[in-house]
């Protein structure tokens, strides 16, 4: 009887352990699913270059392709295409991008520019942040709360960095001695804060890209910052 008894409790014990694994590769196969069925195309990143064009050895222009099916990325990538073809078809200009995955968020900035003759590159940057968990389009104030921060500290960065070339151009003489801060925001057409794209970085980093007025009586020495219209939050 006794012998009988210890049987089956190893029955048991056998049975609740196979249990156990099948429900751990059933999980396991429903977390791998949650992870892969947002994508389109499932063998591939959330980013593709779909095409790329280059001229006399060097790629002027780049064409990426948002992986997700959703209704948002669906029109976006629409509207890239279009904006692609449309440089594609223009001189002296460029079409790139750069992406980043960062937890559970897709991160893609597009860098666009057309140089024209005799005049600096007017550039232009757009960014779309997906949340991919959710399967969602991001806006500013949703990704800045993921990261503890409101709105607020766009216009706080930017103006904080401002402040710095501004301090950095009377100190080298690059401006009259008698200009004001304000005057000096106001030269650059810098009113609106809303009108930002936001990136996050291969570091996690948080960077605003705004665009500004840079007239031909500025100087900002290269040295001291290669990018004047992106600011990191700190």
């Amino acid at each position: 009887m006794k012998s009988l008894i210890k049987n089956y409790k190893k029955e048991f014990i056998i049975m609740g352990i196979l249990i156990g694994l099948i429900l751990i590769i059933f999980l396991f196969q429903i977390f791998q699913s949650k992870e892969t069925t947002n994508k389109i195309l499932e063998n591939h990143d959330y980013i593709i270059e779909k095409e790329s064009l280059k001229e006399e050895n060097i790629i002027t222009h780049r064409l990426p392709y948002i992986n997700l099916n959703n209704k948002a990325a669906e029109l976006i990538n629409k509207e890239i295409i279009s904006k692609y073809y449309l440089l594609k078809e223009t001189e002296n200009s460029i079409f790139d991008y750069t992406y980043t995955k960062t937890d559970d968020i897709i991160s893609l900035l597009i860098t666009s520019s057309i140089c024209e003759y005799g005049d600096s590159c007017k550039a232009e940057y757009i960014s779309y942040n997906f949340d991919i968990k959710n399967n969602k389009l991001l806006n500013n104030e949703d990704l800045l709360n993921m990261y503890n921060y409101d709105l607020d500290i766009i216009e706080k960065t930017i103006k904080n960095k401002l402040n710095e070339y501004y301090n950095h151009e009377l100190t080298n003489k690059y401006i009259d001695k008698n200009m004001s801060f304000e005057q000096y925001l106001s030269d650059r057409n810098i009113d609106d804060y809303n009108d930002v794209n936001i990136y996050i970085n291969k570091d996690n980093k948080i960077i605003i890209y705004k665009t500004y007025t840079l007239s031909s009586g500025i100087s900002i020495d290269e040295e001291f910052i290669s990018n004047p219209f992106e600011f990191e939050i700190n």
